[in-house]
Parts: C-alpha cells; structure tokens; sequence
C-alpha cells in the first residue's frame, strides 16, 4: 500500500467517526435538548435577577416603613408639643405659625413616603408573581430536559460500539502511515474535516485555489504529497 493509500484509507475511517459523532449530536432529540438547555440556562438568569431585584426592593420597602415609622413618631411628638404651645400663654403667635409650618411639612414628607412605600409594595408583589411563573417555567422545563436527557444518552450509547470500532480501525490503519505524514495529517485535520484532498482541473479541490506549476511537477511523482499553500490541506494527484 502506498503513502497516500494508507493515508487515504486512515481519512475514510476518520470521516465515518465523524459522520457517526455527527449523526449522535444532531438527532431530533438532541436538537431539542440543546434548545430545552438554552432555555433552561436563561431561565436560571432570569430567576436570579429576579431574586437580586426582590432582595433589593424588599430591602428600600423596609427602609422606607422604617423611615415612615421614624417620622410618624415625630409628627405624634410635635402635635402633642403644638398642644402644650396652645395653652403656654407666653408662646408667640409667631412660635405657633413655625411650629404649624414645620408639622405641615413633616406630614408630607409622611405623605410621600407612603405613596412611596405602597409603590415599592406593589412592585415587590409582581416580581413575587413574576419569580413565582418563572419558577413554574423553569421546573417543567427542568422535568423535560432530563427525560430527554436520558434518551440522548441512550442514542449515543447504541452509537458508541460503532464509533468505538471506527477509532480502533483507525488506530489499526494509523500504523501504516508514515509519521511524518501522519503530523501534517493532524494539524490540518485541526481546521478541516477533510484534510486530505485531490487535485482537480490543477487546482487544490478544497479552497479552488490554482496551483503552482513546480508543485504539480511535484505531485506528478509517485505517491507525492504536498500541502495546499493557500488552504494547509494536504494534496495528492489520482492515477486516472
């Protein structure tokens, strides 16, 4: 067997592994457990941003009751105090006004902080019942993808004798071809499924690139490999 047969024969073993590692990763069911696991990964980011947006919103609602809660106290303090101000027959009436002016003012700074605090209240109540549906989405989604889970790996466990003994016939046929060979094989293999090409109508048949007349020269001669100075594949000129 020469060079390029055995390295031809090794190609053919290694496109039929790939058909079949191919043939594993693109079945119906797989393709629905890839898009049930993108599904599932946007669904745990959304559940976490909402729980970030729940921690946060629980955290201003409980700061603005206790700040309600504060300047309640307050107002109830300066009311009572205007009331001891009405009977001090020594207070001013423009003590009083000041006094008014300032409990006015209070009152609506308690005003605003309800509306506030019934807003964030509100607010927390839907991202409640937001987390509470994504939840619900999240965990069928959870039960579906595991029962299809099981069945992809069931696919690819009736796959995997094949593709077990493809690797051991190219492991088998690996031994009959020059080493060298064997390397630039491998690191062309890195970029194409097809590494190893004809030459068609003087051209490489991978990326149709012309090729230089010396290299042809070349490749006329028996069992003559050379790579592609374009693409890296490696080229070879069939007998017919």
């Amino acid at each position: 067997m020469s060079r390029i047969d055995a390295l031809l024969a090794y190609q053919k073993a290694d496109e039929e592994k790939q058909q079949l590692e191919l043939a594993v990763k693109t079945t119906e069911n797989r393709q629905r457990l890839n898009k049930l696991h993108k599904l599932l990964k946007e669904q745990q980011a959304t559940v976490a941003k909402a729980n970030e947006n729940l921690e946060l919103t629980t955290a201003a609602l409980a700061r603005i009751q206790a700040q309600c809660s504060a300047f309640f106290d307050r107002y109830e303090l300066e009311s009572a105090e205007l009331d001891n101000l009405k009977q001090d027959e020594e207070c001013t009436g423009e003590e009083m006004t000041e006094f008014r002016l300032d409990i006015e003012k209070l009152s609506r700074e308690i005003g605003a902080m309800e509306k506030e605090a019934e807003r964030l209240l509100e607010s927390l109540n839907k991202l409640v019942d937001d987390y509470q549906k994504t939840r619900q989405v999240a965990g069928k989604a959870k039960k579906e993808y595991d029962k299809l889970r099981l069945v992809c790996e069931e696919e690819k466990e009736r796959s995997a004798a094949a593709i077990d003994d493809c690797a051991k016939e190219m492991k088998r046929l690996a031994e009959r071809v020059d080493d060298r060979l064997m390397q630039r094989y491998r690191r062309a293999r890195q970029h194409y499924p097809t590494p190893v090409v004809p030459v068609l109508h003087q051209k490489c048949s991978g990326c149709n690139m012309s090729l230089p007349t010396l290299m042809l020269k070349k490749l006329l001669n028996a069992d003559s490999v050379a790579e592609c100075e374009n693409c890296g594949r490696l080229l070879y000129i069939t007998k017919e």
